[in-house]
């Protein structure tokens, strides 16, 4: 359904937006 999908959708990109904020800065400095 919809409402699990994105659900589901967030499960995975949630994590993966902080683990990507959390790397970035290192690269850049």
């Amino acid at each position: 359904e919809w409402f699990s999908a994105v659900i589901a959708n967030w499960q995975l990109w949630i994590p993966f937006q902080f683990l990507n904020f959390l790397f970035v800065p290192q690269i850049f400095q």
